[in-house]
């Protein structure tokens, strides 16, 4: 079995003219035209149960830190069980990745 390489994301080279170009190029794409003739068709289940599979192969540094979170928050976090600080890392980086607004909250 292949092993993936794990990618810290800081150290990520930028991209290139090229690069660039080729991105701008796909975003201008309708998504009509794409082939997904070699992609498996994902069930509904498979779906919602996905992951950032990319964002969680990087081995992020971590800090600790102290904080104060609504008791709401933190229940909800460990409804699913062991690893609810994992899950608040989770949310936190897809806000990010979708812009969520902070200057709006």
């Amino acid at each position: 079995m292949r092993k993936s390489k794990n990618y810290n994301y800081s150290k990520l080279p930028p991209l290139n003219k090229e690069q660039i170009n080729e991105l701008e190029k796909l975003n201008k794409q309708k998504d009509s035209d794409i082939d997904y003739s070699d992609a498996p068709k994902l069930s509904e289940n498979e779906i919602k149960n996905a992951h950032f599979y990319y964002a969680n192969s990087l081995k992020m540094p971590k800090e600790s830190i102290h904080i104060l979170l609504d008791k709401d928050n933190i229940e909800w976090l460990k409804s699913l069980g062991k690893g609810y600080q994992t899950r608040l890392n989770k949310v936190i980086r897809w806000a990010r990745l979708n812009n969520c607004p902070l200057d709006e909250m």
